[in-house]
């Protein structure tokens, strides 16, 4: 999941690119400075973070982040990836909201209904085409 999330060439761009900054005396766990500093770090030359062995990540605080966040996906039982991404783009997405954090964006406050940035990478609409074997009419649904 990190893996893609960080080879998403938009999905870089606003993590590596935001104007997020998080207020340690906040009470809630930050999902986007754990998420800047996995995917900064897997960035990074080797030799500039003492904590990577040969090149490995561990995204423990990543992990134990979203878990604090998302409580229904916590714990060592068996997890589905689509399950976890969808919770940690939610909170991804619930942080870059509150704290008005848009690439480019000078503005605090957005409005509710406006699409986030993570909506608009990740969003996407069913669309679906058939087509009659006999007499070729489509039938387009989306």
């Amino acid at each position: 999941v990190l893996q893609s999330l960080a080879h998403t060439p938009l999905m870089q761009g606003l993590v590596l690119g935001c104007n997020h900054t998080h207020s340690k005396d906040q009470e809630h766990a930050c999902i986007a400075c754990e998420l800047l500093g996995t995917i900064s770090a897997m960035f990074s030359p080797p030799k500039s973070l003492p904590s990577r062995v040969l090149g490995a990540i561990a995204p423990h605080r990543l992990l134990c982040t979203t878990w604090r966040r998302c409580p229904h996906i916590a714990g060592h039982d068996q997890r589905d990836a689509h399950e976890f991404l969808i919770a940690l783009l939610q909170a991804f997405s619930h942080d870059l909201q509150k704290e008005g954090d848009v690439v480019g964006s000078t503005e605090r406050k957005r409005p509710r209904q406006e699409v986030t940035p993570v909506e608009l990478i990740f969003s996407g609409e069913l669309c679906s085409t058939l087509t009659c074997g006999h007499c070729g009419r489509e039938s387009k649904k989306s």
